[in-house]
């Protein structure tokens, strides 16, 4: 029978996990942004590339963090129970070497056009360089042997596009201007009229989003710098396609002449 004195010296590795996941976490909410800033002023297009692949790998080192996690959890818990077993230590990098076969066996679509944090990455990106709502993720990484037979494996797949961000205030229906966020919809607006508006409906006011029914106040609004970025980036977007129009339109006439 295994020692259960063991289960404390588990259940601490198993916490070590904690701060590695959390660092995880932090630079995958970075790479977005990054990733944005890169696609609009860089010159050479591997720097996004890049950072993709970086992203790629960090969903990787997480998912793998999470496994031991959980495993270590589930080894600490029977420990404690007293439940017969081989030696703890095989059991748990016997398993491991399990996950990361079947983890490495997968497509890319598999392992990456569903996890959140690859599809925020890439919608970033798609806001500076594509047009309209970005397509589903799935379509936009090379189908590999084995994709075929994923729908037929998993009849409720779901396909993931990105986020359409909607860069205008309920209220005032042009670009968003110091934006600010709702912490009980997660609706922005321009902090200016977002503020107006409240005040003047009295101490709280029904969300002027369609088809909300949340009731705002000034102290569930909350900065959203974030999102300021981004308008700022979309306006800049706006204003050089409408510049390579006008440009096209010239030349054009120029043509006619």
């Amino acid at each position: 029978m295994i020692d259960a004195g063991l289960a404390p010296r588990v259940r601490q590795l198993s916490a070590e996990y904690d701060s590695a996941r959390a660092y995880i976490d932090s630079a995958l909410a970075l790479f977005p942004d990054v990733g944005a800033e890169l696609e609009e002023f860089a010159a050479e297009a591997s720097h996004v590339a890049r950072l993709d692949q970086g992203t790629r790998e960090l969903i990787d080192l997480l998912r793998e963090a999470e496994f031991r996690q959980e495993h270590l959890e589930m080894l600490q818990n029977e420990i404690s129970q007293g439940k017969d077993m081989d030696d703890p230590a095989q059991t748990y990098h016997s398993a491991l070497e399990t996950y990361k076969a079947t983890y490495q066996s997968k497509t890319t679509r598999q392992r990456y056009a569903q996890h959140p944090a690859y599809v925020e990455f890439r919608s970033r990106v798609w806001e500076v360089s594509g047009d309209g709502a970005m397509p589903p993720l799935i379509d936009m990484i090379p189908a590999e042997d084995g994709d075929d037979t994923q729908a037929q494996d998993d009849d409720e797949e779901i396909v993931v596009g990105g986020t359409h961000q909607q860069f205008k205030c309920p209220l005032t229906a042009s670009l968003l201007e110091d934006p600010v966020k709702s912490t009980v919809c997660a609706h922005f607006y321009s902090r200016a009229a977002i503020t107006e508006y409240i005040q003047q409906s009295g101490r709280n006011a029904a969300c002027p989003a369609a088809s909300c029914r949340a009731q705002l106040s000034l102290r569930t609004l909350e900065d959203a710098p974030t999102l300021k970025r981004r308008v700022e980036r979309y306006a800049r977007q706006v204003a050089r396609r409408e510049e390579e129009r006008r440009g096209r339109q010239w030349g054009g006439a120029a043509v006619l002449d």
